[in-house]
């Protein structure tokens, strides 16, 4: 049975002939009609195809995308335990015929990450709803240029991994502070005398002015640099709380010999002296006394000379 309908099947002289499917077709093949006219013995064939009806096609589009969209972010260098948050979009979305659904399949993804100054943390969405990354930094930005001990900024690159594609974002940390400060080293000690003593001596020797450089309270760098000790020549006296329960008034006497005659007013590189502590106590360790001191760097900067009384 012929799925078209034809208007004629003869006639005489010029004529139209109407041809028409007789129904939608409801298949996925397409169905054809050819016609064969004759005239005055000449024949010609004239194919008509009704096409069938469009495949159905069933297809997931991966999305990625993350929130705030960004290609890089930047930490403060003085600080650590920073966090950044992202959003992170990662799912497949059903299509048919070409028509997004409302309906979504969470795809999961990774991060790669080769920076040992971040922590890395994440969850996943469910659908087409966002995940999370989470980075934080774990220290404080000390890196710094090695000619100059200028402090300079660090980066690196963290990418999200989905089967949507990849993500690519430029962590930075800024530059870290550099503070400058100045002291003495080693530290001079003199002990407590033995019992029934009273006094005691040490020799100091090799104390050394230095200028410090610092990035965020750490220490990248000390220079040797030429000192005064303005006021060596006094004697420090002071005393000590008295014991829970007693009369007796601890008390220490502190003064320093054979040091460089004019260390009081010329720059010099190095202190060697005698110290010599008067006291009527053996024990108490850890009292400081100090003497007043300038450092030599483009001007001159104070700073004190500290001497530990007691082992």
């Amino acid at each position: 049975m012929s799925d078209f309908e034809i208007s004629s099947l003869s006639g005489t002289g010029p004529a139209t002939i109407r041809v028409k499917p007789k129904a939608a077709n409801e298949s996925e093949s397409n169905k054809e009609q050819v016609i064969k006219v004759i005239v005055q013995g000449v024949e010609r064939e004239v194919t008509f195809t009704q096409k069938g009806k469009s495949q159905v096609v069933e297809t997931w589009k991966p999305f990625l995308t993350i929130s705030p969209d960004s290609d890089s972010y930047t930490f403060d260098g003085t600080k650590r335990l920073e966090i950044w948050e992202v959003l992170v979009y990662s799912y497949e979305q059903k299509y048919i015929g070409g028509e997004p659904q409302e309906e979504y399949r969470a795809l999961d993804w990774t991060v790669e990450n080769s920076l040992d100054w971040l922590n890395i943390t994440k969850e996943i969405g469910e659908g087409n709803n966002a995940g999370k990354l989470t980075v934080k930094t774990l220290s404080y930005n000390n890196e710094y240029e090695a000619s100059t001990y200028n402090p300079k900024e660090r980066s690196g690159v963290i990418r999200i991994v989905s089967q949507a594609g990849t993500k690519d974002i430029t962590i930075k940390q800024s530059p870290g502070k550099r503070t400058t400060e100045y002291g003495f080293e080693p530290t001079p000690n003199i002990p407590f005398p033995g019992v029934g003593q009273g006094s005691n001596t040490a020799s100091i020797r090799g104390v050394k002015g230095y200028q410090y450089y610092h990035i965020n309270g750490y220490e990248v760098a000390k220079f040797v640099k030429q000192f005064k000790i303005t006021d060596i020549s006094k004697t420090v006296e002071g005393t000590l709380p008295a014991p829970p329960g007693t009369d007796f008034l601890p008390y220490y006497k502190v003064w320093l010999t054979d040091y460089p005659s004019n260390i009081s007013t010329t720059w010099v590189s190095e202190l060697n002296c005698t110290g010599h502590l008067e006291t009527n106590i053996t024990w108490m360790g850890g009292t400081i006394v100090t003497y007043n001191g300038i450092i030599n760097d483009t001007g001159s900067h104070e700073v004190q000379l500290k001497i530990r009384l007691g082992n």
